[in-house]
């Protein structure tokens, strides 16, 4: 079965193609060719991106110069001469070393980190005073300026000490105070203003190398003497301490010796007798001791002196003395 009886259509097309063979048919082809080519060399120019976050200006080539209205992001069509630029909308940072000179004549290398955005309704003013290098030709020059300025004022030691955010709020403080220079504060932005100020901080201070070592050592000593002055006080309040405890041993002592009496002990005494007489462990009670007080000796104790005593020495008649030539020892009388 033949292709034209299976599609008929396809059958005419492959006829129409066989009669148009000749210079119409190659006519035709050129002309396709420079379509393809002229699309894809003018796709790129024509349809153009701006990314999240960014906003765009465009740029007339015949006549009109730069759009009044920033474009949002996306995607815009648009004739192959003209053209957008792209510029980040987004908080940013930008960080500069800017040398000064402080009150007391040092030079310092100050290290600052501004943070800032554009304002948008005024981004085609910015395109067409400035551009796209508006950092380095706009924003450095303003901060430097005012860095130096601020820094004059005061002197090596404030820029490590309280006062480096009162110096930093000084230097933000005159940026956006600063007439003509683009930059708008907080709540304070007018129609002519293309960058906003955020905040402002001195990251770092680069002070020359005999100066850093002189304020190392001044540092140093000044933590050896907070030493020292803790240590001294630590042993002055020791010696209070003692001091204290001294006098209140003392006056212990002088109460104890106004309050105990002989008698008292002696009643004491016959207190603590009575609770060993009646205590149920055996014991020696020795009558005659000092101040007419029992004398009470544990029974163990008093039978193992006695056999040692039996075993060292006899007595003999007449109150004479054994071998080891001692006195005899008369019994000790038990109750």
């Amino acid at each position: 079965m033949a292709v034209s009886d299976k599609h008929p259509i396809l059958a005419g097309i492959v006829s129409v193609l066989k009669q148009a063979a000749g210079p119409a048919r190659r006519d035709l082809l050129i002309v396709l060719f420079t379509i393809m080519f002229v699309a894809t060399f003018f796709a790129p120019r024509a349809v153009v991106t701006v990314a999240t976050g960014d906003a765009g200006v465009l740029w007339y080539r015949f006549g009109g110069g730069v759009a009044p209205q920033p474009l949002n992001d996306g995607l815009h069509i648009i004739f192959p001469w003209n053209r957008i630029y792209s510029y980040y909308m987004r908080e940013r940072n930008d960080t500069h070393s800017y040398k000064a000179i402080t009150k007391d004549g040092i030079t310092v290398d100050c290290q600052i980190t501004l943070l800032y955005h554009l304002v948008r309704e005024n981004l085609p003013l910015l395109h067409q005073q400035i551009g796209l290098d508006y950092v380095e030709v706009q924003l450095l020059p303003a901060i430097g300026a005012e860095v130096r300025r601020a820094i004059a004022n005061y002197s090596v030691d404030s820029l490590y000490g309280a006062e480096r955010h009162q110096i930093e709020e000084e230097i933000l403080s005159d940026i956006v105070g600063a007439p003509d220079n683009g930059i708008a504060g907080k709540g304070n932005v007018q129609p002519t203003d293309l960058l906003f100020a955020d905040e402002i901080h001195i990251r770092a201070v680069q002070l020359p190398e005999e100066l850093s070592q002189a304020i190392l050592e001044k540092a140093r000593q000044q933590q050896l003497a907070l030493g020292y002055t803790y240590r001294l006080d630590r042993e002055r309040l020791e010696a209070q301490r003692k001091e204290v405890e001294a006098g209140g041993i003392a006056k212990f002592q002088q109460m104890v010796q106004q309050g105990i009496s002989p008698t008292y002990l002696q009643w004491r005494g016959i207190e603590a007798t009575l609770q060993l007489a009646t205590s149920p462990n055996a014991k020696v009670v020795v009558i005659g001791g000092k101040d007419g007080l029992p004398l009470i000796l544990n029974q163990a104790g008093a039978a193992a002196r006695t056999s040692e005593q039996q075993n060292g020495a006899t007595a003999g008649p007449g109150g004479s003395t054994g071998t080891t030539g001692r006195a005899p020892t008369s019994p000790s009388p038990r109750r």
